[in-house]
């Protein structure tokens, strides 16, 4: 084979391999109706978010909790009023998590924000609690927050998404189901919820529908 078209045969290979990489870490620009999700979620209470002052949040999307080994579907209801209504949100939320996606800055939130990649977030001696490179970066920060991607349902009304705060003295974790109200997102079932101090875990909600 000619060294010029040896060459091509190469570069061509290459570049599948670059697009393969990209269609991996696809960003979660995929759908602006998630980011209208995230802003609905940060303005519930309890999401680590402090008005005014600095959020950090990681970059990559993560599939659930890092506390606990749970499917998704357990945390919600399972009677059939529920899973009519968010039966195809969670088989959607499954789907979309299977790898991890790249957020970019289309958060609207009450307070400054930055991404920051996973590999300045996490210790890789302590699970998901934030880096002494982290906290070195940012002093006057408590902690981070990931969030999965979001799992719709068919008619884009409904959604599931995971959210958590993982800070110095003790992580929260939460799934949540929302509702689309006008063109606002609102919880509308609180699914489990962890929480972690000083190693010790405990689940402290069952799923229960928001009033």
């Amino acid at each position: 084979m000619p060294w010029r078209l040896l060459a091509v045969t190469l570069l061509l290979a290459l570049n599948g391999c670059h697009s393969n990489l990209i269609s991996r870490f696809k960003p979660a620009s995929y759908d602006d109706a998630a980011y209208q999700v995230y802003s609905g979620l940060f303005s519930e209470k309890d999401t680590g978010i402090t008005p005014g002052q600095l959020t950090i949040i990681q970059q990559e999307t993560i599939p659930g909790s890092r506390i606990a080994a749970k499917d998704v579907s357990s945390c919600f209801p399972s009677d059939w009023s529920f899973r009519r209504e968010y039966g195809s949100a969670l088989a959607d939320y499954n789907k979309q998590n299977k790898t991890p996606r790249e957020l970019v800055r289309r958060f609207a939130i009450a307070s400054p924000y930055q991404l920051v990649p996973e590999r300045e977030t996490i210790s890789d001696s302590s699970g998901a609690n934030p880096s002494d490179r982290f906290l070195e970066r940012y002093p006057k920060s408590d902690g981070y927050i990931a969030v999965s991607a979001v799992g719709f349902n068919r008619g884009r009304t409904r959604a599931i998404v995971f959210a958590a705060h993982y800070g110095i003295f003790g992580d929260v974790e939460r799934y949540y189901a929302l509702e689309k109200r006008g063109e606002r997102w609102t919880e509308s079932h609180a699914g489990c919820t962890w929480l972690a101090e000083k190693m010790r875990i405990k689940k402290v909600r069952r799923a229960a529908p928001i009033p």
